[in-house]
Parts: structure tokens; sequence; C-alpha cells
């Protein structure tokens, strides 16, 4: 299974990490970064007071699972 990590810095320097797992194979940087300068743009998320100030980083991250039995 592929998750999309996206990483944000918010105004209290720490950091909010959006996962999303099913991420599509043919997802690129371009879309990607798109889809977070917006969220930075729309001020979308509050967590606990604190707000998006930039985008910070993506990555994929894929995980095998293999059956035993």
């Amino acid at each position: 299974m592929k998750t999309l990590k996206m990483q944000f810095v918010l105004d209290n320097e720490k950091v909010l990490q959006i996962n999303l797992s099913g991420a599509r194979a043919d997802l690129n940087a371009d879309e990607v970064r798109g889809f977070m300068n917006s969220v930075v743009a729309k001020d979308a998320f509050d967590v606990n007071g604190a707000h998006v100030t930039a985008a910070k980083a993506a990555y994929i991250e894929t995980v095998d699972t293999e059956s035993i039995f």
C-alpha cells in the first residue's frame, strides 16, 4: 500500500503531518506541491490555535504485506 505523507510547518514551529492512504501510482510533485500551497494559502488548518505557514516536505511511503498463511 502507498501512503502520501505531507508535512506542513505551523506558526508555533511544530510540524503537522497529513497521511493519505491509497496514493495514486501516477501522482507527481507538481500536483502535491500545488495542493500543499493551496492549503497554506487558504489557511485550511487550525491545530490548537496554530496555523499552517509553509509546506515542508512530501513523500510516498510504501508498505508491502506478505501473507504467511
